[in-house]
């Protein structure tokens, strides 16, 4: 918890490498601890990480990192019984769009 709040932190003052640092750290976590009790709760967890770190490679300005994790925590999220994280997910990804548009 405490890496994915100093992420969150590091996001928000524009520390995008230390941001990145800390939500690869929560991700690391998340999967041993999914490795430990497969449930889905903890699967959304690591769906989340994922999240967060395809906006801090959105701000890094790599894209094709932010599509990769966008697409990871898509599978995690259509395999689960909700869809809390959609909004998100569009939101994310309709960002990655308006980053490759020509002026």
């Amino acid at each position: 918890a405490t890496s994915y709040l100093w992420g969150k932190v590091h996001l928000e003052c524009k520390q995008y490498q230390q941001a990145k640092t800390m939500f690869n750290n929560c991700l690391n976590m998340d999967r041993m601890t999914y490795q430990a009790d497969p449930s889905f709760e903890h699967n959304r967890d690591i769906a989340e990480d994922y999240e967060w770190l395809a906006r801090t490679y959105l701000e890094l300005g790599e894209h094709d990192n932010a599509i990769n994790c966008v697409e990871e925590a898509l599978k995690i999220n259509q395999s689960g019984p909700d869809k809390e994280h959609s909004q998100i997910l569009v939101a994310v990804s309709y960002t990655h769009l308006r980053a490759h548009e020509t002026p």
